[in-house]
């Protein structure tokens, strides 16, 4: 890893961060609930200064950040604390991060859609020399579903072509206006060496779609939308051990990433624009990861802290925040010790001959 592949993942992750305790924070003070501190980094403070009510700093580490309100973690008279809040409000407040990373991976998506050329449809156009998808599949054939999943970008097509791995998927297409079902349809595969994982070649090429500030729009919120779906389904996938920890990457690994976004196997520099794409492509698929990944309904969580409001809704009274402060003390512990693990595992891609 270079400096400036180092440099790069620590104003990338510094940004999204900010971002995101930005969405928390201006969700409390629309709802004029007091914000005691605004934090970015962790550990030792290397500066602090008050403005109103709220105290501002900046700590060592760049990992994380916080917005800590008044009531939040401990019992408050106040009225203006977290707690006594209704239950709205505070809902709100907890998915304002969420949605500012969200937002922000749509605006990326959307810039750099803006600076392609055309964009890929998913209409058939023509089959690849052997295809053996075309025994079924014809061109002209619009991808409506593959293996169940609906299909509106190029990037919903290949996303779903990764995750098969049998040699067979199932499609569904526009055929002449009729909607047609094929539950098997053969592709060749490819095994990654590194991983021994397979995968389905995609052996045909679609029509390209004509660029204009519509299709633009479009194309920059279904790239979103994919990224975030993939987010969901591939926890599922980690939970039913279609993968494993050595396919999960942590900061060090998306530093690597960063810096293999900037410069080619070679390790020589792409040119500017390309550079700046596959940078930008970076940027839009960590900060729709941490948004989508905080509304995860694990416990230190913001999708955690969802649950105990559910179960206040359900209840009709708050869960005691002994017993709330303790279950998100335990999934915060359960998270640094998979973030270690991973990094461990990152450090063993790096070093590995």
């Amino acid at each position: 890893m270079s400096i400036i592949s180092i440099l790069l993942a620590v104003l990338t992750f510094g940004l999204i961060i900010f971002i995101h305790e930005v969405g928390h924070f201006v969700a409390a003070k629309i709802f004029k609930i007091k914000v005691n501190e605004f934090a970015m980094g962790m550990g030792p403070a290397l500066f602090k200064f008050g403005k109103g009510e709220t105290q501002y700093g900046l700590h060592l580490f760049p990992i994380g950040g916080y917005v800590l309100m008044e009531g939040e973690t401990e019992e408050s008279a106040d009225p203006r604390s977290f707690g006594r809040q209704k239950l709205w409000k505070r809902a709100t407040v907890l998915v304002g991060g969420a949605a500012m990373n969200i937002l922000m991976g749509l605006a990326v998506a959307t810039g750099i859609a803006s600076m392609q050329d055309v964009f890929a449809s998913t209409t058939i156009a023509t089959f690849g020399e052997g295809a053996t998808s075309s025994k079924v599949l014809q061109a002209g054939d619009d991808i409506y579903k593959i293996n169940g999943a609906r299909i509106h970008a190029d990037m919903d097509l290949m996303f779903e072509m990764l995750r098969d791995d049998d040699g067979f998927a199932q499609f569904e297409v526009i055929r002449d206006g009729e909607r047609i079902k094929f539950d098997r349809v053969e592709f060749k595969t490819f095994t990654d060496e590194e991983t021994g994982r397979q995968s389905l070649i995609l052996d045909f090429k679609v029509y390209p779609r004509q660029k204009n500030f519509f299709t633009t729009i479009r194309q920059g919120f279904y790239n979103s939308l994919t990224i975030a779906r993939t987010v969901w389904v591939s926890v599922f996938d980690l939970l039913r051990g279609k993968y494993g920890i050595n396919d999960l990457s942590g900061p060090i690994g998306v530093t690597s990433a960063i810096g293999g976004a900037i410069t080619n196997p070679a390790g020589q520099a792409f040119n500017f624009r390309e550079a700046l794409e596959n940078y930008l492509f970076m940027v839009m698929m960590i900060s729709i990861n941490v948004g989508v990944f905080n509304l995860l309904p694990f416990p230190a969580l913001d999708g955690g802290r969802l649950v105990f409001l559910l179960v206040e809704k359900i209840r009709r009274k708050p869960v005691p925040q002994k017993y709330e402060t303790a279950i998100n003390a335990v999934g915060m512990a359960l998270l640094l010790t998979l973030m270690i693990v991973v990094t461990i595992s990152d450090v063993g891609k790096l070093i590995k001959p």
